[in-house]
């Protein structure tokens, strides 16, 4: 058995040694160029190879194929000159390769060889060329001859395997992108190189330590580009420069040394080394280069005096620097140079800088101090300098001649600033996101530019000087505390939306210089309330003063021929508009949602009314439109319910898709006889000063605009209040535009006031105001406020005499019965506590204003109180006005009392006693009663005309005047 086990373990190691000694060759090449006959078919199994001798091209064509080589050891051979071709570049034109001199390693010799581990170059070789070693991925170990004084552009790029490797000290050239992307940890640069070229070791992500040579004069831009694990850089003290990028990107770096004879650090030089935090530029600096130390992890800088430009993004997003030292001798900071130093708490800069550049310190969130020193040089700060820092107050030097825009755009906590006086502009978007209060813009600026002020919430007041002409696009948007700013003298433009949504801008005049108004360059200034337009505008743009909700009246000068779109809208509190005799068309929606507009006169001229113009206008009474409108679009009047009369003096025809489709409640349409008109409007249509038939409905405002004839005119009331003997209930109020004929209940018939004469109606009170109460009436008359109550409890009264439900307030004459224009004051009733105001439109409620009441109130039935505050007041209503201060005034009016109370005039209503029998025989009453008693008889008029003591039995009564009487709820007739 062990026999067994000893053979077994002979014949393996025989196998192996047989198979090493296949893979391992070992060949003197005496004549070059005859390595491939040497070879023979090892070519395609060789691993490890030794030669010595001559080689040629041939011989590295051959070495090129073989597809198995892990070990090469060319230490022993002779590189020879040859026109041999041992690689071509594909898809290069000329990009063949020979060896060109003796003992040379030549460009792309041995590039992209998959399986190379190892090699010992020749030890006579003093060249490695381009790209020579390039791409070999498994390339573990080099061994570089001492002779070699050149290694190459590319030599060792994308080496991936390359730890380790040993330069010789005579080396003096390192190429471009030499060691690029290769896994080298460490290297020592021996101390002959002078310079570090372009990319030379960028990319390598293991890289950790390096020595550099003490003879350096130059590291080359990306020397060291991205080498994330590289800890220090320890520069010597003889050189003189760092170009840019050098060590973007080293990740690691976290200590570096620089010496004090160097003169320059290129751009990015250092740029996202984000854990080195300190550095110590020495005194003889001269130049800093754009983002040198940009997104370092620096805590401080002291800039070296001899510095007189610190470059753009210097030190952008060193979120970590705190403080900064400048030095005298500067003179310019470039664009972005601390950009976003986010923990940066103060800068201070000397007289002699002349240039801060744009962005240089914008993002500064944490910046609380800036001082910036007077002197004789001209200064010039370019825009969005100081955007989004942290300070509050800053003192802008006289020497500062331009401010450019954005400068202190998103400072958040600005609060104060002096301007220098020789500004003579105020740039876009300087001041715009900042909290300034009040500012005073120096005498000689000319012109605000767009977004000045924007969103300055804070900003209350503001002093323009006179010699402004211009006031750009946004200047003042959204600066919703803004009460106080005069308009300059000379303005002559105003942008697009210059004040919009200035919510605390109250009065505005604007100088007759002005010219031009922007789109919406009021619109939102819902605190706005007072405005003057200038005499030589010629138009008011779209949306000018749109959402100016408490706008009550404005003029427009004659000089304006057009109003744009949305112009007015939502204007919520506009009650009149004076439009100008020149204008020419209005816009759809110009005047939209204007619910209070009252009145609207277009002026003769006027040829066009856009879609939806007075859309909303929910309060418009009157409109007149003019003979020269030739085009009206649809839905001009769309929810003008209101709307009490239009006077048409156009041909053109009138469509209900002007209305929405719908003829306005209680319009009164004034049009010729030639006017056409739907065909299903029939009513309130006014040809020639006469209607046939006027409608007035509940509810919707009415307004005559001229007086008129009708021949017939009627409105309809619905009562359902109950009334109650000896109490103050039931009462409402009514005022009507014409005076009224007669009154019928929709199912009993005439009705006529307690005190009229007219014989066969039904009774019902009516009542105006006097200076000692309320007073009986037999006639409700045009314009005037009553209170109103029918007859309605069915426990005391005779069904007959219950009016619930509708009545008909009418009047008509085929003559023409004359309905008076609209009093622009209409007539009141009063006594010493208040006024009974008479409304043909609805009346908001307030403090001021006193409804009577439709429903209890407490401990008072309905309608028996006129309540303050209690409900909107609706049109044909009247309502009270008190004659107290707001401080004395009283929370309700009671009706009830004289002239309040139902009493003495019901008794005609009641319902007739059962126990008595009475009648009419000619010009003698009986009356058979079950006991003795007094019986009052009262005339038509409510009044008492006789007492009669009756006995148990019969009774007669006798001279009585012919005609009606009433008695214990009996009706009777005397001839």
């Amino acid at each position: 058995m062990d026999r067994i086990k000893i053979s077994c373990i002979v014949m393996l190691i025989c196998l192996w040694i047989s198979t090493d000694v296949w893979a391992q060759e070992v060949i003197h090449v005496e004549v070059a160029g005859t390595l491939p006959v040497l070879i023979g078919d090892k070519k395609e199994t060789v691993e490890e190879l030794t030669l010595t001798g001559k080689l040629n091209g041939t011989d590295i064509k051959c070495i090129r194929e073989m597809k198995k080589l892990r070990t090469l050891d060319m230490n022993g051979t002779e590189i020879l000159k040859s026109d041999i071709v041992y690689y071509v570049e594909p898809y290069t034109a000329n990009g063949e390769h020979v060896i060109k001199t003796d003992d040379e390693i030549g460009d792309y010799m041995f590039y992209q060889l998959s399986t190379l581990e190892n090699i010992i170059l020749p030890d006579k070789a003093y060249k490695i060329g381009t790209y020579a070693l390039g791409e070999c991925e498994k390339l573990k170990s080099v061994t570089i001859p001492d002779g070699v004084t050149e290694i190459g552009t590319l030599s060792f790029y994308m080496c991936l395997n390359l730890r380790n490797i040993t330069l010789p000290e005579n080396l003096k050239k390192i190429g471009n992108s030499c060691f690029s992307q290769s896994a080298l940890e460490e290297i020592v640069i021996p101390n002959s190189v002078d310079t570090l070229r372009n990319h030379s070791f960028a990319w390598m992500n293991n890289l950790q330590r390096v020595t550099f040579p003490t003879a350096l004069k130059c590291i080359e831009y990306n020397a060291f580009y991205k080498c994330p694990l590289l800890q220090e850089a320890l520069i010597p003290e003889h050189t003189l420069t760092i170009e840019k990028e050098a060590f973007f990107g080293c990740r690691m770096l976290n200590k570096l040394s620089l010496p004090v004879g160097i003169e320059n650090i290129g751009a990015y030089a250092f740029s996202e080394c984000s854990l080195l935090s300190s550095v110590i530029i020495p005194n003889n600096f001269v130049r800093i280069g754009g983002a040198a130390f940009s997104r370092t992890g620096l805590t401080s800088v002291e800039v070296p005096e001899g510095i007189t430009s610190i470059e753009s993004s210097t030190f952008y997003l060193c979120e970590k620097l705190k403080t900064v030292s400048l030095p005298e001798s500067l003179h310019s900071i470039r664009s972005d140079a601390f950009r976003q130093c986010k923990t940066l708490e103060s800068i201070r800069i000397s007289e002699n800088v002349d240039s801060i550049g744009s962005n240089s310190f914008q993002g500064c969130i944490g910046l609380k101090e800036v001082v910036i020193q007077g002197g004789n040089t001209d200064l010039v700060i370019e825009w969005g300098t100081f955007g989004d820092c942290g300070f509050e107050d800053i003192v802008l030097p006289d020497r500062l001649t331009y401010i450019g825009h954005s400068v202190f755009m998103g400072c958040s906590n600005l609060k104060k600033i002096t301007l220098p006086k020789g500004i003579t502009v105020i740039e876009h978007s300087l001041f715009q996101g900042t909290s300034l209060v009040k500012l005073e813009i120096p005498d000689g600026v000319t012109k605000i530019e767009e977004s000045a002020f924007h969103g300055c919430l804070q900003l209350e007041e503001l002093k323009l000087p006179d010699i402004v002409k211009t006031i750009g696009e946004n200047a003042f948007y959204s600066c919703g505390k803004l009460s106080d700013v005069n308009i300059p003298a000379q303005l002559e433009k105003l942008g697009d939306y210059a004040f919009l949504s200035c919510n605390s801008l109250e009065t505005v005049v604007l100088p007759n210089s002005l010219t031009y108004m922007g789109a919406a360059c009021f619109e939102g200034c819902s605190g706005l309330l007072n405005i003057k337009l200038p005499d030589r505008l010629v138009s008011i743009e779209s949306s000018c003063f749109k959402g100016c909700r408490n706008l009550q009246e404005i003029k427009i000068p004659d000089s304006v021929i057009e109003i744009g779109y949305w112009a007015f809208r939502d204007c919520s509190k506009l009650k009149e508009v004076l439009l100008p005799k020149n204008l020419k068309r209005i816009k759809s929606l110009t005047f939209a949602g204007c619910s209070q507009l009252e009145a609207i006169e277009i002026p003769e001229g006027c040829v066009a009314i856009l879609d939806n113009a007075f859309s909303g206008c929910a309060n418009l009474v009157y409109v007149s439109v003019p003979s020269t409108v030739t085009q009206m679009e649809d839905y001009v009047f769309d929810g003008c319910a209101n709307m009490g009369s239009i006077v048409w003096n156009s041909e053109l025809e009138i469509k209900s898709s002007f209305f929405a489709d719908v003829q306005p409640c209680n319009c009164l349409l004034y049009v010729s006889q030639g006017t056409v008109l739907p065909e299903t409007w029939n009513d309130n249509i006014v040809r020639e000063n006469v209607a046939e038939q006027v409608v007035f409905n509940a509810g919707y405002s009415c307004y005559v605009a001229r007086e008129l004839k009708a021949k017939h005119i009627t409105y309809t009331r619905e009562f359902t209040l109950p009334t109650k003997k000896g109490t103050a209930a039931g009462w409402t109020s009514v005022v009507l535009p014409f005076t009224v004929q007669e009154f019928t209940h929709e199912s009993k018939g005439k009705l006529s006031p307690f005190g009229a004469t007219e014989i066969g109606s039904k009774p019902f009170w009516l009542r105006e105001l006097a200076s000692h109460g309320f007073k009986n009436v037999a006639a409700l008359e045009a314009n005037k406020p009553y209170i109103i109550a029918m007859p309605n409890n069915s426990d005391e009264y005779e069904e007959q005499y219950n009016i619930s439900g509708c009545v008909q307030f009418e009047a008509a004459d085929e003559a023409g019965v004359m309905i008076p224009a609209t009093p622009s004051v209409m007539p009141t009733g009063e006594n010493a506590l208040y006024e009974l105001v008479p409304t043909l439109r609805s009346v908001s409620k307030t403090n001021r204003v006193y409804a009577l009441s439709q429903e209890e109130h407490g401990d008072f039935p309905a309608g028996s109180l006129f309540v303050s505050c209690l409900r909107d007041i609706d049109p044909f209503e009247a309502y009270v006005v008190t004659k107290e201060s707001a401080t004395n005034a009283p929370l309700y009016y009671s009706i009830g009392g004289e002239g309040g109370e139902i009493t003495g005039l019901e008794e005609i209503l009641k319902k007739e006693d059962e126990s008595l029998k009475i009648y009419t025989a000619g010009n003698v009453l009986y009356i058979d009663s079950d006991r003795d008693r007094s019986i009052s008889i009262y005339d038509v008029t409510g009044r008492i005309v006789r007492i009669v003591e009756v006995h148990e039995g019969s009774n007669t009564v006798t001279g009585l005047s012919s005609g009606f009487y009433f008695l214990e709820g009996k009706k009777v007739a005397i001839k």
